[in-house]
């Protein structure tokens, strides 16, 4: 396990950083923009990944012209596991650092 990362592990690294620029972005962005600041390497990774979420319902999408703008669905019932497994790093630090102290 990557400690670094542990919710890679559960969710999948390319999963993991989709679903973390959807938890921090706090409007609708384009599968582009979701792309570039999740640093997955294939922009159809990351769309295919989008169009999973979308099947799910944990993620909403609309139309605007030519794009397609997403946006989390907080209301999702996986959704507060998955925002749980995304604190899963600050939560290990936090204990890191109360047993060193």
């Amino acid at each position: 396990m990557d400690l670094r990362h542990p919710e890679y592990s559960i969710l999948g690294a390319n999963r993991a950083r989709v679903l973390h620029r959807l938890f921090v972005l706090g409007e609708s962005a384009s599968g582009r923009y979701i792309h570039e600041l999740s640093g997955n390497k294939a922009l159809q990774t990351t769309q295919q990944i989008l169009d999973e979420l979308v099947s799910i319902g944990m993620v909403r999408v609309r139309r605007v012209g030519a794009a397609n703008a997403y946006r989390a669905n907080r209301d999702h019932i996986l959704w507060g596991p998955v925002e749980a497994i995304l604190a899963t790093r600050a939560r290990l630090e936090s204990s890191i650092t109360e047993i060193l102290e």
